[in-house]
């Protein structure tokens, strides 16, 4: 319930507003506050009143109307991933490879949940070996919102919200034989909007 009203908060504000209005203007005439007499002797004040209402009215019509025609462009999940990976000599015939992914919230709304799925295919003499991260067990989020103690079996519970950036980081170990990695970034979030992006590095370390 609390995450629906996070997500629709914007839209509700003008509602309850137009039934907060309604509700005061209900509960006058019931106790007697507001008759046909007392309006007949504040003309003036009535008329000042109306305007006053008028400018009311074509606001909050005015709102909805950006609502219906611009929720779609506006009000809509965008998001930015960059990938980075560094390549450490450990032995003979192991590198290993730190992964660091960000995830960075371009929209105007929150996003819910976001998990990365990492597809890592191995390029070597004896073709493509491919192997999927799917629920990101072996990661280790630098966000404290974020961090997993690799036994996690739902998924990580947070809110991007905008212009906010969350960052997961974990490594792969990579045989020497391996000529290059490339790197398939999925990032999920519970409302099932997905972005990908990839990244190919070559099995082997910088020159610093």
């Amino acid at each position: 319930m609390f995450r629906w009203y996070v997500r629709n908060r914007d839209t509700l504000l003008p509602v309850l507003v137009v039934a907060a209005v309604a509700l005061l203007l209900a509960n006058a005439i019931q106790h007697g506050y507001l008759t046909a007499s007392l309006l007949a002797k504040n003309k003036d004040a009535l008329g000042a009143l109306q305007n006053v209402v008028q400018v009311i009215v074509l606001s909050v019509g005015a709102t909805f109307s950006y609502y219906r025609f611009f929720r779609g462009r506006t009000f809509v999940s965008r998001a930015e991933i960059e990938i980075h990976v560094e390549v450490f000599d450990a032995t003979e015939k192991i590198n290993i490879h730190s992964v660091i992914i960000e995830f960075k919230n371009l929209g105007t709304i929150s996003i819910w949940d976001p998990v990365p799925q990492v597809a890592a295919n191995l390029i070597g003499p004896d073709g493509v070996d491919s192997e999927t991260w799917r629920n990101w067990e072996h990661a280790r989020s630098m966000n404290a919102e974020n961090r997993s103690d690799g036994r996690r079996t739902r998924p990580l519970f947070t809110v991007v919200d905008s212009g906010e950036t969350v960052t997961f980081n974990t490594y792969h170990e990579v045989p020497t034989r391996i000529w290059a990695a490339e790197y398939e970034v999925f990032v999920r979030d519970s409302d099932g909007n997905v972005w990908k992006r990839a990244v190919m590095v070559q099995n082997k370390r910088s020159a610093s």
